[in-house]
Parts: structure tokens; sequence; C-alpha cells
């Protein structure tokens, strides 16, 4: 995560990025020839930009998951992970706010 403020000009920006190794998702029943299900790295960018107006009032604009990258369950074979169980995206989300301190 990267941060940077300007205060003299009530400026803000920030950047994150956030990547995890796989994760168990779904066990395999015992005695069923099936493997387990992981949940796969999915790589992801954050942005935001905060601007103060005068005393009381900032805007912030944020942007989530820049890459949208696809979130992917595979199964694990021997070979690795060859099939994928299921597999979408949520999409990138822009958010943008208006605060008013009392």
């Amino acid at each position: 995560m990267l941060n940077y403020r300007l205060d003299s000009l009530g400026l803000e920006l920030g950047v994150s990025y956030n990547v995890q190794g796989p994760k168990l998702a779904v066990v395999a029943t015992a005695g069923v020839a099936q493997p387990d299900v992981y949940e796969l790295p999915r790589h992801m960018i954050d942005l935001t930009l905060s601007k103060s107006l005068g005393k009381r009032f900032i805007v912030r604009a944020r942007v989530r998951d820049l890459l949208n990258s696809p979130s992917r369950r595979s199964y694990e074979f021997d070979s690795g992970y060859d099939l994928d169980f299921d597999r979408y995206q949520y999409g990138t989300e822009y958010i943008l706010s208006i605060t008013y301190r009392i």
C-alpha cells in the first residue's frame, strides 16, 4: 500500500495491491474419487483520491478491483489445477462520495 498526502492542497492519494495464495474452498467427500477445490490467486489493485474542499467538505473517488481479474476455483490434480470448478468476475467498482464534517 502506498499513500501520499499533500496537506497544503488538502489532497490524498492511495494505491493498494493485494494477492493471496491458493485457498481451500471445497473439501472432497471421503470415499469419493474427487479432488479438493481451491480458490486460485487473484491480483487486485485499488485506487483512492481524496480532496478537501474548505474545512467541512471532502470529495473522495475510489476505484476497487481495477484489474477486474477473475475469481477462479479449480480442482487440484497431481498435474496441477487443470479443470475449473467455477469462474466469475465481480467487476470493477467506481465510488464517488462527498463528506460533510460537523
